[in-house]
């Protein structure tokens, strides 16, 4: 693993190393806190089916090779991934510079099947899914 480190963009490469610096107490602690928020997404999700966000919190737009990415794009969807609920992102639209525009549904734990139904009930009723931004 150590040969990809240098291949890394410097975002990366620092979310690598701290990563792999983790103390056992503190993986322990983190382990401890994902499991109550396991809970706590498990009882949220008792009268809910799915949940609708915006897929980040901008659309995209045109980025420099080694562009240092500021993290905060998956703000909406972070905790689902940390919590481990299945997510699907479908495409909606573009903005006024005709970047992509998507949303992103997520179901409970182990409920892909509907979220595949969704996804599926949503996409032939528009043609997003078939349209592309203009090459930069």
């Amino acid at each position: 693993m150590p040969d990809v480190v240098p291949k890394l963009g410097e975002l990366r490469r620092k979310r690598f190393t701290e990563g792999v610096a983790v103390e056992a107490s503190d993986l322990h602690d983190i382990m401890v806190v994902r499991a109550g928020m396991r809970r706590a997404a498990e009882v949220a999700f008792g009268d809910v089916d799915l949940i609708l966000t915006p897929t980040t919190r901008r659309t995209a737009g045109p980025m420099p090779l080694g562009y240092p990415v500021d993290g905060g794009g998956a703000k909406f969807t972070r905790v689902f991934a940390f919590t481990g609920q299945p997510c699907l992102t479908v495409p909606v639209g573009f903005d006024r510079d005709d970047m992509p525009i998507g949303f992103t549904l997520t179901a409970r734990n182990f409920g892909e099947p509907l979220l595949f139904r969704a996804g599926h009930a949503f996409q032939p009723t528009t043609d997003w899914h078939r349209l592309h931004p203009p090459l930069l």
